[in-house]
């Protein structure tokens, strides 16, 4: 998922730090062909390696599931057909817009070109606050992780752990998050995205198997409803469904990395085809074994102490690790851009070094704290936070936005921001 959202930052990039920095100014700021300005992007991705990228970071179909013991049978399948054809229509829709006039680069000159420099701002803001909560979400999330891998005696949710090994795996995180502030961004990471969604891909099919043969006999006993209990869960569970088709955020700046930029409309295709028989699969059979008890850690509802829940735990905890390494990777990247805007940036080489290691540090630790505040929330909370104020805008409302206003994206621009403002209203007062 989170894996999301992440997920959400992977490309192939061949610049070093200061380079990116340039480009992400350059590039946010003007119009233009921006992927072919001054040598930006010096090895431009292929069709193939893109969508590796945007799979990975859009990949999460085990999201899916739990918004189902939420929403029932009819509304969640309505939801989830909702927010893929949505999706793709609004992933076509970019490609379009980047595409068009000589090119935009990044999501920021997008908004600029079409609403000027308040659109430029709205983005910025808006990816800004994703990525944060992305960061926070991925914390939070992490000691269902280890406690699944462990069995440590946790719940699967994380609530069973004592508060020091649940401090103990959010600092673990936070730690591997300072570290990985550190590495180059965009540079060489086709092959993360590829690990990425190897296990993401494995996680999915492990999900069928386990219900197949080792916990069929729990579809005969849960209790299933074809509608909510109530309209406000259900209504605060559709943001949920929508966050597990992120990654449109960056659709862009992918765009801007490709050889030829027209080939992403094909990688659009491919990344639906490829991805929605998955969604459907896991959603259907998960809410069919598991039923309105269902937990909102997917692996958490498999036997424990089986061989495949271990494999997938692991595979949770790495990939986890990689992702909450790789969302954060944009927002550093505009840390970088700022910090020359800073009193005191015109010092030295180490000086200025300390100043980039200590703001990267103060937004990490923002997000553990963060995290730390939100421990008692239910990650289902989160993630329906997440998909109604930054998947929801950057996927299902913005992009309709900022096409042309016929009829068809009109309404879907519509119906996305009334998702959006109804699931969080209803989340909050559920």
């Amino acid at each position: 998922m989170v894996e999301e959202e992440g997920r959400e930052l992977l490309g192939s990039r061949n610049h070093d730090v200061d380079e990116g920095r340039e480009l992400f100014a350059s590039s946010s700021g003007s119009d233009g062909p921006q992927w072919r300005k001054e040598g930006a992007v010096e090895r431009r991705n292929g069709p193939l390696q893109t969508f590796v990228s945007v799979y990975s970071m859009m990949f999460f179909p085990l999201g899916v599931g739990p918004a189902f013991a939420y929403t029932g049978w009819i509304p969640g399948l309505l939801g989830l057909t909702y927010c893929a054809w949505a999706s793709f229509r609004s992933g076509s829709l970019l490609a379009e817009l980047c595409t068009a006039d000589g090119g935009v680069g990044t999501y920021p000159a997008l908004a600029k070109r079409r609403f000027g420099a308040r659109g430029e701002r709205l983005i910025t803001t808006t990816q800004t606050c994703l990525y944060f909560m992305c960061g926070v979400f991925n914390i939070a999330y992490m000691p269902a992780n280890f406690e699944q891998l462990l069995h440590t005696g946790g719940g699967g949710d994380g609530h069973g752990t004592s508060q020091g090994r649940l401090l103990g795996y959010m600092v673990a995180t936070w730690a591997v998050m300072c570290l990985g502030s550190f590495l180059p961004t965009y540079h060489d990471t086709v092959s993360i995205a590829l690990f990425s969604a190897v296990v993401s891909t494995l996680n999915a099919a492990f999900q069928l198997v386990v219900v197949a043969f080792y916990q069929r006999d729990l579809a005969r006993t849960t209790e299933k409803t074809l509608f909510g209990p109530s309209i406000p869960q259900v209504l605060s569970a559709l943001p949920a469904i929508g966050y597990t088709f992120g990654g449109h955020g960056v659709f862009p700046e992918e765009i801007r990395e490709l050889k030829d930029p027209n080939d992403f409309h094909r990688v659009v295709k491919w990344l639906y085809a490829a991805s929605l028989p998955w969604y459907y699969l896991c959603s259907a059979v998960s809410y069919c074994c598991y039923g309105n008890s269902m937990g909102g850690n997917p692996i958490a509802n498999w036997p424990q102490g089986l061989w495949l829940t271990k494999l997938a735990a692991v595979f949770s905890l790495v990939g986890a690790f990689v992702i909450s390494v790789t969302t954060n990777q944009a927002t550093l990247l505009a840390i970088e851009n700022l910090e020359p805007h800073l009193p005191g940036s015109q010092a030295g080489g180490q000086c200025r070094w300390f100043k980039r290691a200590a703001l990267k540090f103060f937004f990490v630790t923002s997000q553990l704290v963060a995290a730390l505040l939100l421990k008692r929330t239910p990650l289902q909370d989160i993630q329906g936070l997440m998909g109604s104020l930054g998947v929801g805008c950057l996927t299902f409302v913005f992009p309709f936005v900022l096409a042309d206003r016929s009829a068809q994206n009109s309404l879907l621009g519509v119906l996305g921001a009334l998702i959006a403002v109804v699931g969080l209203v209803s989340a909050r007062y559920k």
